[in-house]
């Protein structure tokens, strides 16, 4: 168990110095690496967990399904009648939204935003390509220094700098939004945006894409 104990320390140190060469890719733009090294700290993260779950004891912490419960909650979902059902369907339409509203994944890749249509009521997806958090993070840095309010205006439209073509619009206001619920920028009314993050976005915005669940 003691080797077992060195050799998780010896991952976190590693998974320690591949946090320190993102923010330095951050701070060079250099996307290509970025998107490497995340995925290594990606597959560093999954493999510290499996070599955890592998030395946990048998049946700790695991949690069992009531199995009782769910067979009664299914019989009694199997005898509600239609009538009972239209109630259900009526009264969802001026419930409130479960949950709160936007949610953000990651899917691969991709940034997953699910939203609530207030018209619909119901949930519904946009995706953006995860690279694009950190370009539009360094498009309001550097048209935002000491807090000044930047005009969305004034900084989209966007172009990827890989390819030079304009980042669609919903994909850099579905970027912008989470930036907004991490607490890096800040709406000022219909003025615009102001940075709020303590040293650089771009570096934290690469954590918070790191930090988003799967979907």
């Amino acid at each position: 168990m003691e080797l077992m104990k060195e050799a998780h320390i010896l991952l976190a140190e590693c998974e320690t110095g591949l946090r320190r060469l993102l923010s330095r890719a951050a701070t060079a733009a250099d996307y290509d690496a970025i998107f490497q090294i995340t995925s290594l700290a990606r597959s560093l993260a999954r493999l510290r967990a499996n070599s955890v779950n592998d030395t946990a004891p048998i049946g700790r912490d695991i949690p069992r399904v009531n199995e009782g419960a769910r067979k009664s909650s299914q019989g009694s979902t199997d005898r509600e009648g239609q009538a009972s059902k239209k109630r259900r369907l009526r009264k969802r339409k001026s419930e409130r939204p479960p949950g709160k509203y936007p949610k953000f994944f990651r899917r691969g890749d991709d940034i997953i935003k699910v939203g609530w249509s207030k018209k619909d009521q119901r949930e519904y997806q946009h995706k953006s390509p995860g690279k694009y958090l950190s370009v539009i993070a360094q498009a309001i840095e550097l048209a935002g220094p000491n807090g000044r309010i930047v005009a969305t205006q004034d900084v989209f439209p966007i172009k990827d700098p890989e390819t030079g073509m304009e980042i669609p619009s919903y994909q850099a206001y579905l970027c912008l939004a989470l930036l907004r619920e991490a607490g890096l920028v800040e709406q000022e009314g219909r003025q615009g945006h102001k940075v709020t993050a303590h040293g650089s976005v771009t570096s934290q915005a690469l954590l918070v894409w790191e930090s988003l669940p799967q979907k």
